[in-house]
């Protein structure tokens, strides 16, 4: 025989009978009624207005006094469900109040209906406040259409909505709003949509000096994933006026992209000895002709510009440098020794002399170094 708790009766032909349900200790008890209250949502509220009672104050009342997230959700969305739309004022409060994305949303299609001034009006503080993306989308949503937009507005509006929005090319006197999204609460928003509108990006640029440090960084990577030739004048300006590390070795990493020679090495020639192991060592890789090798080594401590050194070695085909190169299998770093076997590899046939030398080495490592460079080198075809 089963046992159990008996069955609870819903009585919701009176309003006693209503008011008991919605009140019940057990959570459940009262999920039932409101979803019995929407299911007869005419009949129950017929009953409530025989007796005097507006069945929408009781939920919303009851709504409005509910500590449980989980019963004020079920309560709003009873309220908002049967509003015919006179209820404005709840659905302000709840849209205000809500963090249920369920019933914010249902109070925006309620709201929808309010004239062009009574959305601005409300909905402004949500757009601008920043403190809920998904009140902040819906206000930039409703907003859209709206003649009535500032220019602060409508910049905000542009990055959050889903729909095309007119918003103005960054200029002197907008930036300062664009720098406001592009380092805000919604900065990919911001970025992509400057992006997507044609001759936007490159308007920024103009306003390099002014670019807060974040939004340079984030133009570099951009510029790297685009026509880095059309931007040439202006990244060879950044290495005259930068002096942020940083920005100076994306600079000169993004260079690295052109053709060989397309930028005379005196353009960046100050950079190897830049006290920046990484500006160095990009400074290095952007080199089009060969150097003293040597000098740029000496007292050279970073293992990332050693190995740049190394690798511009075998890139510019130096072979008259295979001994020098050779050294480096007898390195402590693996790195080194993978490097110089690569920049050897390319010196072949040339380099052959040098890599047998270390053939016999007592080190493991280096009969290792040679043993890969002399297998990579036969591969290639070269003339051994």
């Amino acid at each position: 025989m089963k046992t159990g708790k008996p069955k609870i009766k819903i009585d919701i032909s009176t309003v006693d009978g209503l008011r008991k349900a919605l009140t019940h200790p057990e959570i459940p008890v009262r999920i039932a009624t409101l979803r019995e209250i929407g299911k007869s949502a005419e009949k129950v509220t017929a009953i409530a207005e025989r007796e005097g009672e507006d069945l929408l104050q009781i939920l919303t009342d009851l709504c409005r006094s509910a500590k449980d997230p989980v019963i004020r959700k079920a309560f709003a969305y009873a309220v908002l469900s049967l509003d015919d739309g006179t209820r404005t004022d709840f659905a302000e409060s709840e849209f205000a109040e809500s963090e249920s994305d369920d019933v914010i949303t249902l109070c925006a299609s309620k709201l929808s209906g309010l004239s062009e001034d009574e959305r601005l009006d409300f909905f402004t503080p949500f757009l601008l406040n920043g403190q809920s993306s998904t009140k902040a989308r819906i206000a930039a949503n409703l907003l859209a259409h709206s003649k009535k937009l500032s220019v602060e507005l409508a910049v905000r509006v542009a990055v959050l909505s889903d729909h095309d929005v007119s918003v103005p090319v960054p200029d002197a006197e907008t930036l300062h709003l664009w720098l406001k999204e592009l380092t805000g609460v919604y900065p990919f928003r911001a970025r992509n949509l400057l992006l997507k509108k044609e001759g936007y990006f490159e308007n920024l640029l103009k306003f390099w000096g002014e670019l807060p440090r974040e939004v340079c960084l984030w133009s570099l990577g951009v510029m790297k994933d685009r026509d880095v030739l059309r931007h040439e004048p202006l990244l060879l300006n950044i290495l005259k006026n930068e002096e942020d590390e940083e920005v100076l070795s994306r600079v000169l990493g993004i260079l690295c992209s052109l053709p060989a020679g397309s930028i005379d090495d005196s353009a960046f020639a100050g950079f190897l000895r830049h006290s920046s192991p990484e500006v160095r060592a990009s400074a290095v890789g952007l080199l089009s002709q060969p150097v003293d090798w040597q000098q740029l080594l000496d007292s050279e401590e970073s293992e990332k510009v050693r190995i740049a050194v190394i690798a511009g070695i075998g890139r510019l085909g130096c072979k008259d440098e295979c001994g020098l190169l050779g050294k480096f299998f007898e390195d402590q770093s693996w790195r080194i020794r993978a490097a110089a076997v690569n920049s050897l590899v390319a010196l072949a046939p040339e380099s052959v002399p040098i890599v047998k030398q270390y053939a016999d080495h007592d080190s493991e490592d280096v009969r290792a170094a040679a043993a890969q460079a002399f297998q990579r080198i036969q591969t290639t075809g070269a003339r051994l």
